[in-house]
């Protein structure tokens, strides 16, 4: 029993096709055969002959996602779903059944999935142990069903014209890129996040919001400001306050 997950079911529904069209094949084929099958954005439910069972899942209401043991989780577009989502709700339904999970999506920098590879890799090492986390970066041309031609293919050279340099390296070529969006572009978590950061009560302390709803964090930065430079002494980061 598994889930495709997506942030939302929209985005949910298009890893859920892929997985239909193979399904679809292999019951053509005569290997299976469907005892149930929904497929719609809203409703994605399918049921097999073997009695394997696989739904459409979104991380909106995350605790909605809570008890229910999992062999297996497709996540897409990871970089637009919560690490609370994926850590609190979704990983102990994994471990329920020593399950896996499958993540997609474009590489961004200070992405919290990689952090979560790089931190469960350093933990594997100190403890001498085999670690069962591991990231694979490919560019877009590898996958030959959408670019039949590989590198040179039409629809490849043709987005290399006309995108933007850094989101053709982040997009297709799986390069992680700094966002464009960013006020302060050269934040590096390793030299700009320290533990000497310290409250200071004689200074005065703002407030740094910004206000969202659904899978979207709604953030609050406590912030003290020392005129060179700031300090932010606390953080809040939570889904679905509004």
């Amino acid at each position: 029993f598994g889930w495709v997950i997506g942030p939302d079911l929209r985005f949910a529904y298009r890893c859920w096709e892929k997985i239909v069209q193979f399904l679809d094949k292999l019951v053509a084929q005569g290997i299976v055969t469907y005892k149930r099958k929904s497929d719609s954005q809203t409703r994605m439910i399918i049921e097999l002959s073997n009695g394997s069972r696989i739904e459409g899942e979104s991380t909106q209401d995350s605790k909605a996602l809570q008890g229910v043991g999992l062999d297996y989780v497709i996540l897409d577009e990871i970089a637009l779903i919560p690490e609370q989502a994926f850590t609190e709700f979704i990983l102990p339904a994994l471990f329920q059944r020593n399950g896996w999970a499958f993540l997609i999506g474009t590489p961004i920098e200070d992405s919290w999935a990689t952090r979560k590879v790089m931190e469960m890799e350093l933990q594997s090492a100190h403890e001498g142990i085999e670690c069962d986390w591991v990231e694979f970066l490919y560019e877009s041309w590898h996958n030959k069903f959408e670019f039949p031609e590989g590198r040179f293919d039409p629809k490849i050279l043709r987005m290399e014209r006309t995108m933007p340099d850094n989101e053709f390296l982040t997009q297709i070529c799986a390069i992680p890129q700094a966002s464009a969006s960013l006020l302060y572009g050269e934040f590096d978590r390793d030299v700009h996040a320290r533990n000497t950061v310290k409250f200071n009560k004689e200074m005065p302390v703002s407030l740094s919001v910004d206000p969202s709803s659904g899978v979207n964090p709604y953030a609050i930065l406590a912030i003290q400001d020392y005129g060179e430079y700031i300090w932010v002494i606390d953080e809040f980061y939570k889904t679905h306050v509004i």
